[in-house]
């Protein structure tokens, strides 16, 4: 956590050789040791900390997180942070590592992320997201994983994603995504992970998937997709698990399949 963070490096106020200005120092300590009031007072602990520590990481970042130009591995996962993506995450260009998700993030994601072209794991699910999925994330060309689930997220998935060529790992599960699947995801050959299950998908499932030849696991459940399965499928000779229930599917099941 970045105030625990900025508590270690109290006395010499460097945190990944940026030097943090000692009143976010000074700040920290206070947010301390109001923590260990609340905490050492009985308080039932199913009651949320008070609002001045709830607030204190994501102010920082808002007012401070630009400074760290050196920074490499950003994790706010797993807290309690409300309010949208600070737009000033752009300017971490250094930016390997971006874990934000299971917050009470909200607004849509912000198309400076684009900047971040060192970025190799995003990861925003299990927030509020609204909005789009930029079609600017198909220029993060180094990105291994892709993590948007569990958002509000609207709108066609981009065929810019087709772009990641060094996507592993690719999760829109549980948004509302409509339209149909983009052939252009066909591309990500490198792709073992495709959940984009519990959206509204629509259209016929692209044979271009059967292009996946590492694919492990392919996820297209609870959507409205129609026609019939691909026989392509029976390419991806790597799949421990097929889910495609729960759409619209019809004819018979492709012979293919026994392939797998």
């Amino acid at each position: 956590m970045i105030i625990w963070m900025l508590w270690k490096n109290r006395n010499d106020a460097v945190w990944n050789g940026a030097r943090v200005p000692q009143e976010l120092v000074v700040r920290t300590e206070g947010w301390l040791q109001e923590y260990q009031k609340w905490h050492k007072s009985g308080t039932e602990k199913s009651i949320n900390p008070p609002q001045i520590w709830r607030r204190a990481e994501v102010d920082w970042v808002k007012s401070q997180i630009s400074s760290l130009s050196k920074l490499i591995s950003l994790d706010l996962s797993n807290n309690w942070l409300s309010g949208s993506i600070p737009t000033s995450l752009g300017q971490l260009t250094n930016l390997s590592t971006l874990y934000l998700f299971r917050n009470n993030l909200s607004g849509t994601i912000p198309k400076e992320i684009e900047n971040l072209k060192y970025l190799v794991d995003l990861e925003l699910s299990n927030n509020q997201l609204i909005g789009s999925i930029p079609t600017s994330l198909g220029q993060l060309t180094n990105l291994s994983t892709l993590y948007l689930s569990s958002n509000n997220l609207s709108g066609t998935i981009p065929k810019e994603i087709g772009n990641l060529k060094s996507l592993v790992d690719l999760k829109l599960s549980y948004n509302q995504l409509i339209g149909s699947i983009p052939t252009s995801l066909g591309q990500l050959t490198n792709l073992s992970t495709l959940y984009l299950y519990s959206n509204n998908l629509s259209g016929t499932t692209p044979k271009e998937i059967g292009n996946l030849k590492s694919l492990v696991h392919l996820a297209l459940f609870e959507n409205q997709l129609s026609g019939s399965i691909p026989t392509s499928l029976g390419q991806l000779t790597n799949l421990s698990t097929l889910y495609l229930n729960h759409n619209n599917l019809f004819s018979t099941t492709p012979k293919e399949i026994g392939n797998l």
